[in-house]
C-alpha cells in the first residue's frame, strides 16, 4: 500500500534535481523499426516517486547524431513513460538519451550500442515441428559482447525460456518441452540478444539503459 501511494504521487522534474534522479530505458528492435521506452524517476525501490518532464526540460533520443523527441504516455496511478519510434537502427548503432535540464545541469553521455541483427536459420518459419522430440535452433552468427534469450510456446505444449545464455549460434530445447499429448498447434519462438549500456554518472539515484534485437519464428507443432 505505502509503495502504491507513492507511486500516485507525480512529481514535475522542474523540482528535482539531478542526484535524485533515476533512468530506466529500453532499446528494442526486430529488423524493421527501432522503440525507445524510458521512465525518470526519484529515487529507486520502494521510495519511487515517477517524475514528469516539465516545463523547458526536455528528454531527448540521439541516433547518428540527429534528435528525436519522446511522447509521453501516462501509465495511470499517476506514472508516466516516454517512448519514441525511429527508423531501423542496424547493429552497432550506437542510441542516446539526453535530458535538457533548466533546474540543473543537461545530463548526456548515456547510450547503448545496439546488438548485431541476426536471423533464424532453424527451424524456419511455417516448419512442422515434431511433438515430444528434442528440438535444435540455430542462428546464423555467435556473439561475444551481449547474452540471448529464447521462449518457446504454443497452446498445446508446455514450452521453454532460457534467459541469458551465450550467444554462440546454438540452444536446444529438450523433448518435454514440445510434448503436446496428441495435440498439434502453432507455437512461437523467440530469440533476443541484449546488450548492457553506459549510464551517465549524473543520474545520481542510478538506473539502466539496455538493448535488444530480437527474431522471432511460427511453426507447427505435431505429431
Amino acid at each position: 500500500m505505502i509503495a502504491l501511494l507513492l507511486a500516485c504521487e507525480e512529481t514535475p522534474s522542474t523540482d528535482v534535481m539531478n542526484d535524485e534522479l533515476a533512468l530506466t530505458a529500453l532499446v528494442t528492435t526486430d529488423g524493421s523499426s527501432t522503440q525507445i521506452d524510458a521512465k525518470v524517476q526519484r529515487g529507486q525501490g520502494l521510495g519511487w516517486t515517477p517524475v514528469h518532464v516539465a516545463g523547458d526540460e526536455a528528454l531527448v533520443a540521439t541516433l547518428d547524431g540527429e534528435d528525436h523527441a519522446f511522447e509521453e504516455v501516462e501509465l495511470g496511478l499517476g506514472d508516466v513513460a516516454y517512448t519514441t519510434t525511429l527508423s531501423a537502427a542496424s547493429g552497432g548503432a550506437d542510441l542516446g538519451i539526453r535530458f535538457d535540464r533548466t533546474a540543473d545541469d543537461t545530463i548526456e553521455g548515456t547510450s547503448v550500442t545496439v546488438p548485431p541483427e541476426f536471423e533464424v536459420t532453424a527451424p524456419v518459419a511455417g516448419a512442422g515441428v515434431a511433438a515430444d522430440t528434442a528440438l535444435v535452433v540455430l542462428w546464423d552468427s555467435s556473439w561475444e559482447d551481449g547474452t540471448i534469450t529464447l521462449t518457446f510456446s504454443g497452446e498445446c505444449i508446455p514450452g521453454w525460456e532460457v534467459n541469458d545464455a551465450e550467444d554462440v549460434g546454438e540452444l536446444d530445447i529438450p523433448a518435454e518441452a514440445l510434448a503436446s499429448e496428441g495435440a498439434a498447434c502453432g507455437a512461437t519462438l523467440t530469440l533476443i540478444r541484449t546488450a548492457a549500456g553506459t549510464l551517465s554518472e549524473a543520474w545520481g539515484a542510478g538506473g539502466t539503459m539496455t538493448a535488444q534485437n530480437g527474431r522471432a519464428v511460427t511453426v507447427a507443432v505435431g505429431n
